[in-house]
């Protein structure tokens, strides 16, 4: 009796194993041609949108610039008092790019993320344009090293040309803005992996003719 228990167990295993060698195959045969599709998805030719734009800050330097302290000399007058008031300039502050696989929502999302760099872009502005003793003390601070060797009329002569330089950058600043949007199309499609092999087979055929 233990013998043939021993004996349906075995036969039992065995139909378990014949049977799902059995429907993996019938798996795979059904599925043939889902399968080719999905290892030939790479293959598909597949269309993207890149997008890109630039978001730049406006500033306009100041009509008169603050006098020196301690200096006996007088300033020279800037450009902007003897031609009128100054133009705005604008500085680049940050490129921003993206992509997807439709223009119109590659767009929006550029746009949102644009506008998100317009705040750090008025930053920078105010703190390069709109601070001058932190400008002074971010120079001397790249200075620090040769600053303490040098004697007291270089000395001088360097903390005025700081300050003069500092204040021919202040100003006010205006807006961020961000460029007008540039989109490509960009297509990407990988040949067939037989089409090398079947060329190469096709000329060596031919030599052997």
């Amino acid at each position: 009796m233990t013998y043939v228990m021993f004996r349906r167990i075995k036969t039992d295993d065995f139909n378990y194993v014949k049977w799902g060698a059995m429907g993996i195959t019938k798996f795979l045969l059904t599925n043939a041609v889902l399968l080719c599709l999905i290892w030939q998805a790479p293959q598909i030719a597949r269309a993207d949108f890149i997008c890109r734009t630039e978001v730049a800050y406006r500033w306009k330097r100041s009509e008169s610039a603050p006098a020196k302290p301690e200096s006996d000399e007088t300033p020279a007058a800037s450009p902007s008092s003897s031609e009128g008031e100054a133009s705005p300039q604008e500085v680049f502050w940050r490129a921003v790019e993206t992509s997807g696989a439709e223009e119109e929502a590659v767009r929006a999302k550029l746009t949102e993320a644009a506008n998100q760099e317009k705040l750090p872009a008025l930053e920078a502005c105010r703190r390069e344009h709109q601070n001058l003793s932190g400008c002074i003390a971010s120079k001397y601070q790249g200075l620090a090293g040769s600053f303490t060797s040098l004697g007291f009329s270089a000395r001088k002569a360097l903390e005025e040309a700081v300050i003069q330089d500092c204040t021919k950058q202040q100003g006010e600043c205006l807006e961020a803005v961000a460029k007008e949007i540039k989109c490509v199309e960009k297509k990407e499609e990988a040949p067939p992996p037989d089409d090398k092999a079947a060329k190469d087979g096709g000329k060596e055929k031919g030599k052997k003719k």
